[in-house]
C-alpha cells in the first residue's frame, strides 16, 4: 500500500479539515501533526500585508515573494 504524506497549508478551518480529511484514508497511524505558523516579515511592517505563497506587500505598494533559503534543496 502507498503512504500518504500530504502537506496542506489551510489559512483557516485545518481543524476542522484534518476532520473531515482523516476518516477518508484506512490505516492512518495516529493523528496527523496540525502545525500552526504564525508568519512576519520586516516588509509587512508600517501597513504592509501578506497575501499567498510567500508573496507579500509593503506599504508602499511593492510586491514580493520571500522564500525560505532551502527552498530549492526542497524541491529536488
Amino acid at each position: 500500500m502507498q503512504k500518504i504524506s500530504p502537506f496542506i497549508w489551510f489559512d483557516s478551518n485545518a481543524e476542522e479539515a484534518m476532520n473531515f480529511y482523516l476518516p477518508i484514508f484506512k490505516g492512518n497511524q495516529g493523528r496527523p501533526q496540525l502545525t500552526r505558523w504564525t508568519w512576519a516579515h520586516p516588509l509587512t511592517e508600517g501597513g504592509g500585508k501578506e497575501i499567498a505563497c510567500g508573496w507579500l506587500k509593503d506599504r508602499f505598494g511593492l510586491y514580493w515573494q520571500v522564500t525560505p533559503v532551502m527552498l530549492p534543496q526542497l524541491l529536488m
